[in-house]
C-alpha cells in the first residue's frame, strides 16, 4: 500500500524519472479504457449527438488541412496572466489585449487525466490528443496493455496510430515543429511508440533496459523518427545530440559530441535516403544554415539547429531564427503540397519556465506563441483549414489577489497586500510548488526581492526541485471546417478523433459524404440546476451494471472455494459495521495507540476474522468519495453521483423531484425487510446523516435532512421529501432506529426533550417522533421511544420489538466529551441488538462509528482514536453474542482520510509524543509527531510550522488539540486510498480479493437470499438429496468451466 502511494505521488509530480531502468509497478486503471475502441466509441457518440445539434455537420466537407497548435503547460491561469503581460510589454497598461485564438468560432475545455493519474504528464497527454487513446503515465503511442518502462520488443498490435500517421496514409503532407527537442514527449506523440518518454536515444534505451539493449534495435524515439517516418515533410526542433554517435562532434556545436551508442548517424542516413530517392531537401544543423537553404524548391526539411532544446525566445540572439521563423519555413513547404497537410506546432518552453518557477519567461513565451498564431491565421485559407489550439495540461501556477490592470502582472498586488496575516505584500503570480518553495521557513518579503528579473523564481508553498503540472481542465479553441464539434467540454482524446474525422482518415474514411453514425445517443433530460454534473461513464448509471459485475465476482469466488460453496447456507443475520473515515492509516495508528495504553501488542478484534480484502471507494463522479455516494454504493450496490443518496446517476445533483422507481436504488436493509428479516440502524451521528440514511433514503442532496433543508421556500409545496420524513413515513417497519438528529424530527419552536435549550427545525409542523409512535400503536406493536438520555437509561429494550432512540439534538457527543449517564454508541448497540436477536427469521443491522470521521475532519486525532476504541469494543462484544455460523459480519469504511502515520515511532511510545528517531532529522530541527494531516484547520497560514520539541503535555495530549496539517482548510478532506474490508461467517469467502464498494451490498443481499439473489440454489430448504444434487452440479460446473 505504501509503495502504491509513493508511485502515485511521483506520478503527480510530472512523472519524476529514475536514472536506472527498473520497470515500476503499474498503477490501477479502468481496464475497459485500455482499448482504442473504447475512446473511439465515446467520440462516435459525441459526433452523433453533435450532428443532431448542428445538422450542417452532416453534409460538411472534410478539411483539406489541419493545424494543431499546442501550448505546453498553457493552463487557463497562464492564458489569463499573459493577457496582462502582453498589454504591459506593448505599453498598453489597462488594455484588454486578447490572444488571437480567443476570437475563434468555438471554445471549450478538455479533461486531461491519463489512464493512471488525475494530473497527466506530457507523454500520456500527447498520446491522448494526438492518437485519440489514453495511455499510462510516461508512455507515448502505445496503449495501456504495455506497462511504463517495459523493456523488450513492444508488439505492434499495441501501437496507436497518430493523426500524423493517419494523415500520411490518405496522401497528406505532414510536419512537426517545436522549440523543444524533437524527441521530447509532445512532438514524439506524432510519430513515436515507446514505453517511456525518456527513451529519446539508444543510450537511454541502454540505461533503462541494459539487459535487453541488444534486442531493442531502433526502438528509441530518434531512430523511429528517421527510420520509420521518412515521409514527414517538415521536422523542426532541437535535440540534435540524439541523432549523432558519441564518437562524432555535432554540427550544432563542434565542442559537443552526440550521445548515440549504436554508431549510427541518423542525420546522414536521412540525407542519404533523400538523395537516393532524388527528393528536394534541406538540412539545417546550425541556426545560420537557414540562410543557405533553398526553401523554394525543398519538399523535405530536417532542422535540428541546437544540441538540446531551443533557447527561450527572450534568450535567442537577434541574428538567429526564432520559432516564428521556423513556422514560416515549415508552412511554406507544406502549402506547396497539393493534397493538403497536417501540421503540429508546439510552444514547449512555456512549460519549462513554469517548471522552474520562472513566471516571466513563461509569459514571454506566450507572446511568441501569439505571433505564430497571428501569422498562421493570415497564411492559410480559413474555409479549408481546421485550426485547433489547446494545452496538454495546466501547471501549479496561478494569478491571485486583486492586482490592478494598470500595474505590472509581475509586480506587487496593491490591494490584498495590505491584508496579509504576515504583514508582507504578495505578488499576483505565484506557484503551488517548485524550487522556490518554503523550505522550513516563512516566505520572504517580495518587496525586497528582484521580482522583475528574468530569472527570478516566484514564491511557492511546497518545495520541489521541479514544479508540478496542474490537473485542471485546459482550454480548446477551434476555427474552420468542423470546428463546431468543440462546442462543449471534451476529453483530450476527442481532439485526435476529431482531426481524423475532419481529414477523412482512419477510422473515419470518407470522401465528402455526410457524417452518419449508426447509433443515436439517448436523449438526456434538460439541465435545470445551477451547474452541470461531472462527467461519468453512462453505463455505470444502471444498477444492473453493478449487479452484473458482482455476479461475475461471486461466481469466481464460488468456483475458487468449492468446498465453502457446497456447504453454504443462507445467512440468518447480517451485521455491517461501518467505521466512517476509518482508513488504513487510522487502523494502524489506533492499533498502536491501544498498544501504548495496555503495554502489549494489540490488534483490532476483526483482524483475525476469516477473510479480509481491500475496497475501492470512488463514486460515479469523483476519485475521492463523500459519505453519501459511498453509502449508496456499499448499502445499495450501485454507485451514484457525489453527495446523493439512494438514487442512480440518472438523477442530477440537487434535483428536487419525485423520483421514479427506476431512479431509486434498493438498500440491503430494504431487501432484508422484503424477505421477513428484522432490521436496525444504529449510529453515533444523526440518523439522517449521510451514512445511516443510505439504509432508507432517496435524495439528490445529502443535506436534505429536514423539510427546512429542502430547496423550497417555507410554506410552499415541495416536489421532494426530506430524510427524516422518509424514515418515519416510508419505513415504519424498521425495528431499531438509534442515534442523534432529534431536531430534524420536531417542529420549529417546539422544545427538544434531549436538550431543553434547543428547538425543532421542521417547517411542516409535523412531530415525526409522535407520528412514529402513532404508527406503531396503530399496528399493535410493542414499541418504545427514548427521547432523552434519561429516558434511554430507564428502558429495558429487550422487552420491545420496535425502538426509536433520538437522545441528542444533533450528533451524539464525542466519547471524550460524553457526560456520565449519557448513552454512547456502545450502549445503543447493545440495546438494539437485544431487540433484533429475538427475530425468528434473523435480522440485518447497520452500525456506524461515525465520529471517527468527524474528529478527523477537525484534525483532532485524540478524539478520533477514542471513537475507534469504542467501535472495537462494540464489534468484540457483538461477535460474542451472535452465532458465527449463521451471522455474516462485515467491517469496513466508507473512505479514508487525509490522516497519516509517518516517521519511525516506537511501538510502545504514545503517538502523540514527538518521534525521537525521525524527529531528530528534520531540516528545521523542530521535530515531528508521527501522526498528522495533509489538510485541515490545524494548518498554519503564512508561517512556519510549530516547534514540536517545545510542545507541552497539555498541548500534545489535549483532546481538542488540532494536529499540524499541510494545507489550511476549515474541514479536513477525505482520502481516496482503498479501505479495508473484514468478513466472518456465511459467505465471508466472497471478500477474498480487492473489490468495489458496491460489492459489499451485493454480497450481503446474496448471503441473505434477498432480491435480486433470492433464487440461488442454497436459498431453498435443502434435503439431503437436494444437497447432493447441488454438490454434483457444482463439481460438474467446475470441471467444464
Amino acid at each position: 500500500m505504501q509503495k502504491q502511494k509513493v508511485l502515485i505521488f511521483f506520478a503527480l509530480l510530472v512523472f519524476a524519472r529514475a536514472e536506472e531502468g527498473e520497470t515500476p509497478e503499474p498503477l490501477p486503471i479502468v481496464n475497459e479504457e485500455i482499448t482504442q475502441d473504447y475512446w473511439l466509441n465515446l467520440a462516435k457518440k459525441r459526433f452523433a449527438n453533435d450532428c443532431k445539434m448542428f445538422p450542417s455537420l452532416r453534409s460538411a466537407s472534410h478539411a483539406k488541412n489541419v493545424i494543431l497548435l499546442l501550448g505546453d503547460g498553457m493552463g487557463l491561469p497562464t492564458i489569463s496572466a499573459s493577457r496582462f503581460y502582453s498589454a504591459e510589454m506593448s505599453g498598453r497598461y489597462g488594455s484588454a489585449i486578447l490572444h488571437p485564438f480567443e476570437d475563434w468560432e468555438f471554445n471549450t475545455m478538455a479533461r486531461t487525466y491519463d489512464l493512471e493519474t488525475s494530473v497527466t504528464d506530457s507523454a500520456s497527454s500527447a498520446t491522448a490528443y494526438l492518437t485519440g487513446t489514453k495511455t499510462r503515465t510516461g508512455m507515448i503511442g502505445i496503449d495501456g496493455n504495455i506497462n511504463a518502462k517495459q523493456c523488450g520488443k513492444w508488439d505492434t498490435k499495441y501501437h496507436i496510430e497518430s493523426v500524423l500517421e493517419a494523415a500520411h496514409k490518405i496522401g497528406k503532407a505532414t510536419g512537426v515543429i517545436t522549440n523543444t527537442r524533437i524527441t521530447h514527449a509532445s512532438p514524439a506523440g506524432t510519430y513515436a511508440h515507446v514505453s517511456f518518454r525518456d527513451m529519446e536515444s539508444d543510450a537511454n534505451i541502454k540505461k533503462f533496459c541494459a539487459s535487453e539493449y541488444e534486442n531493442m534495435k531502433c526502438q528509441d524515439i530518434a531512430c523511429q523518427l528517421i527510420e520509420n517516418h521518412q515521409y514527414i515533410n517538415v521536422i523542426i526542433g532541437g535535440g540534435q545530440q540524439n541523432f549523432i554517435p558519441n564518437t562524432e562532434f555535432i554540427p550544432a556545436n563542434y565542442l559537443d559530441k552526440g550521445v548515440r551508442e549504436d554508431g549510427r548517424n541518423l542525420i546522414d542516413e536521412w540525407k542519404a535516403n533523400k538523395t537516393k530517392d532524388k527528393e528536394n531537401f534541406c538540412f539545417i544543423g546550425r541556426p545560420d544554415d537557414l540562410a543557405i537553404c533553398d526553401l523554394s524548391a525543398a519538399d523535405y526539411v530536417l532542422a535540428l539547429p541546437y544540441p538540446d532544446h531551443m533557447p527561450y525566445s527572450h534568450d535567442t540572439p537577434l541574428d538567429e531564427p526564432n520559432l516564428l521563423t521556423y513556422v514560416r519555413l515549415g508552412l511554406e513547404v507544406l502549402k506547396r503540397q497539393k493534397n493538403g497537410f497536417f501540421l503540429f506546432i508546439e510552444s514547449g518552453r512555456i512549460d519549462h519556465a513554469h517548471h522552474n518557477n520562472e513566471g516571466r519567461y513563461s509569459l514571454d513565451e506566450m507572446l511568441m506563441f501569439d505571433k505564430i498564431i497571428d501569422y498562421i491565421q493570415t497564411a492559410v485559407d480559413p474555409t479549408e483549414t481546421l485550426l485547433i489550439l489547446t494545452a496538454d495540461h495546466s501547471h501549479a501556477f496561478e494569478l491571485i489577489g486583486q492586482p490592478g490592470r494598470f500595474q505590472s502582472v509581475l509586480g506587487i498586488d496593491q490591494y490584498y497586500s495590505n491584508n496579509t496575516d504576515d504583514k508582507m505584500p504578495l505578488q499576483g503570480i505565484n506557484y503551488m510548488n517548485g524550487p522556490n518553495g518554503l523550505n522550513d521557513s516563512p516566505r520572504l518579503n517580495p518587496a525586497y526581492e528582484p521580482i522583475y528579473d528574468w530569472h527570478y523564481r516566484q514564491q511557492t508553498l511546497v518545495p520541489l526541485s521541479f514544479s508540478s503540472h496542474g490537473g485542471d481542465d485546459v482550454g480548446v479553441y477551434a476555427t474552420g471546417p468542423l470546428s463546431a464539434f468543440f462546442h462543449a467540454t471534451v476529453d483530450n482524446t476527442f481532439i485526435a478523433q476529431t482531426i481524423k474525422l475532419a481529414l477523412g482518415a482512419n477510422p473515419f474514411y470518407r470522401q465528402n459524404t455526410p457524417l452518419v453514425f449508426a447509433a443515436e445517443p439517448t436523449e438526456q433530460p434538460p439541465i435545470t440546476y445551477p451547474y452541470p454534473p461531472f462527467p461519468i461513464l453512462d453505463k455505470e448509471i444502471n444498477p444492473s451494471y453493478w449487479e452484473g459485475l458482482a455476479r461475475i465476482e461471486i461466481d469466481k469466488a464460488n468456483k475458487l472455494f468449492p468446498e465453502f460453496y457446497s456447504k453454504a447456507k443462507q445467512a440468518k443475520n447480517v451485521i455491517l459495521f461501518l467505521g466512517d473515515g476509518m482508513g488504513i492509516p487510522t487502523l494502524a495508528a489506533t492499533r498502536f495507540d491501544k498498544t501504548n495504553l495496555t503495554g502489549k501488542a494489540e490488534m483490532h478484534p476483526f483482524e483475525e476474522w476469516e477473510f479480509s480484502s481491500l475496497c475501492r471507494t470512488y463514486d460515479l463522479e469523483t476519485m475521492v468519495t463523500d459519505s453519501a455516494s459511498s453509502a449508496t454504493a456499499y448499502l445499495t450496490g450501485t454507485k451514484t453521483r457525489t453527495a446523493m443518496i439512494g438514487v442512480t446517476g440518472q438523477v442530477f445533483y440537487k434535483k428536487c423531484k419525485r423520483y421514479s422507481d427506476e431512479e431509486k436504488t434498493e438498500s440491503a436493509l430494504t431487501a432484508a425487510e422484503k424477505i421477513g428479516k428484522w432490521t436496525g440502524i444504529i449510529t453515533s451521528s444523526r440518523v439522517t446523516h449521510a451514512s445511516p440514511s443510505g439504509c432508507y433514503g432517496h435524495v439528490a442532496f445529502r443535506d436534505w435532512e429536514a423539510d427546512s433543508d429542502l430547496p423550497c421556500n417555507k410554506g410552499e409545496a415541495c416536489d421532494c421529501t426530506d430524510l427524516a420524513y422518509q424514515l418515519v413515513k416510508e419505513h415504519p417497519d424498521i425495528h431499531v432506529i438509534m442515534g442523534g438528529a432529534q431536531e430534524k424530527f420536531y417542529p420549529e419552536g417546539v422544545t427538544l426533550p434531549s436538550n431543553t435549550s434547543a428547538k425543532g427545525k421542521r417547517w411542516d409542523g409535523k412531530n415525526l417522533a409522535q407520528e412514529w409512535e402513532s404508527t406503531q400503536k396503530t399496528k399493535g406493536r410493542k414499541y418504545i421511544y427514548a427521547d432523552s438520555p434519561e429516558t434511554f437509561n430507564k428502558i429495558k429494550f429487550e422487552e420491545y420489538d420496535y425502538a426509536l432512540s433520538l437522545t441528542a439534538q444533533s450528533h451524539l457527543p464525542y466519547e471524550l466529551d460524553r457526560k456520565e449517564g449519557h448513552p454512547g454508541l456502545y450502549e445503543l448497540a447493545m440495546a438494539g441488538l437485544s431487540i433484533l436477536k429475538k427475530s425468528p427469521n434473523g435480522f440485518f443491522l447497520f452500525i456506524e462509528g461515525a465520529r471517527i470521521d468527524q474528529a478527523h475532519h477537525e484534525n483532532r486525532a485524540m478524539k478520533s482514536f477514542a471513537e475507534q476504541h469504542v467501535f472495537d469494543k462494540i464489534i468484540s462484544e457483538i461477535y460474542k453474542q451472535v452465532d458465527p455460523k449463521e451471522t455474516l459480519l462485515i467491517v469496513t469504511a466508507d473512505h479514508s482520510h487525509s490522516f497519516e502515520l509517518v516517521g519511525q515511532p516506537s511501538r510502545f511510545r504514545s503517538l502523540f509524543l514527538p518521534d525521537v528517531v525521525k524527529g531528530n532529522d528534520t531540516m528545521d530541527s523542530k521535530g515531528m509527531q508521527p501522526i498528522g494531516y495533509m489538510s485541515g484547520p490545524g494548518a498554519k497560514i503564512n508561517a512556519t510550522r510549530d516547534f514540536v520539541w517545545n510542545m507541552t503535555d497539555e498541548t500534545l495530549f489535549g483532546k481538542d488539540t488540532k494536529l499540524q496539517a499541510l494545507i489550511p482548510i476549515g474541514w479536513a478532506t477525505h482520502g481516496g486510498d482503498d479501505v479495508a474490508v473484514f468478513a466472518n461467517g456465511p459467505f465471508s469467502y466472497l471478500f477474498h480479493k480487492t473489490i468495489d464498494n458496491t460489492f459489499v451490498a451485493q454480497a450481503m443481499k446474496y448471503a441473505m437470499c434477498a432480491p435480486p439473489f433470492d433464487r440461488e440454489p442454497f436459498c431453498a430448504a435443502c434435503s439431503l438429496k437436494t444437497s447432493l444434487l447441488i454438490l454434483i452440479s457444482v463439481l460438474l460446473w467446475i470441471c467444464f468451466n
